[in-house]
């Protein structure tokens, strides 16, 4: 985006945007999924599992609310930031805070001019929304395909895939890049009564090309990028 000209707080906003979507994207699929899985109470859920579950979901749902707030109540954030800031500035951790503020209310207006255009555009607002729910839906399909694969025929292929994308929102607000090792400890402990001595490589497997494979094709088409541009 910087190559093609667009400014920096203008793409910063587009991928919040595009994070709005995926979040509502994982609640869409995530609330029929806890439905088929817990309320039904055929596959036993661990009591963590279910924490973090709770915990998902609330985190999504906060992180949604702060992002509609920042739009349609710009003054709320606004005090909260104006405190962050005053307490940072108390401790040393700001200089100049009159410019902290500032830039903070500049980001705020901007922020909020930038998504009420984005909401006069429906279709395409959608449309993304349509593009995220079909991504997650992809991403959660490999570990119904390994367990075809090994001939499993412990659950449907359906609860499998409700499993998945359930684990996928008790991991996602984990504060760890890539929620690597949380998703691996939810995974094992939501699939280990189902996959029993299966669990570990089809874990592996399913990290492997939802995660792990992203990561490393982004990285190595990053530098090839940068030694044809010269620009880090």
């Amino acid at each position: 985006m910087k190559r093609d000209g667009v400014p920096l707080a203008k793409s910063s906003l587009l991928l919040v945007f595009n994070t709005m979507l995926y979040q509502a994207a994982l609640l869409l699929l995530g609330l029929p999924c806890l439905f088929l899985v817990v309320v039904t109470d055929e596959i036993e859920v661990p009591s963590f599992s279910v924490g973090m579950l709770i915990y998902g979901f609330l985190t999504l749902l906060l992180m949604l609310f702060i992002c509609f707030a920042c739009m349609l109540h710009r003054e709320w954030i606004y005090k909260i930031c104006c405190f962050g800031i005053r307490l940072l500035a108390k401790w040393h951790l700001i200089k100049d805070q009159d410019r902290a503020l500032s830039s903070c209310n500049a980001s705020l207006l901007e922020y909020r001019a930038s998504f009420e255009l984005i909401c006069t555009r429906g279709k395409s607002v959608a449309f993304c929304l349509l593009l995220n729910v079909a991504k997650r839906t992809l991403k959660a399909m490999p570990v119904c395909f390994l367990a075809m694969g090994l001939g499993f025929h412990g659950t449907t292929l359906v609860r499998l895939f409700a499993l998945n994308v359930l684990c996928v929102i008790a991991s996602a607000s984990v504060p760890i890049p890539g929620t690597a090792g949380a998703a691996e400890l939810n995974f094992t402990m939501l699939f280990g009564g189902i996959l029993g001595d299966h669990v570990l490589p089809v874990m592996l497997t399913n990290r492997l090309f939802t995660f792990y494979f992203c990561v490393l094709f982004g990285g190595v088409w990053t530098w090839i990028k940068t030694l044809k541009t010269k620009d880090v």
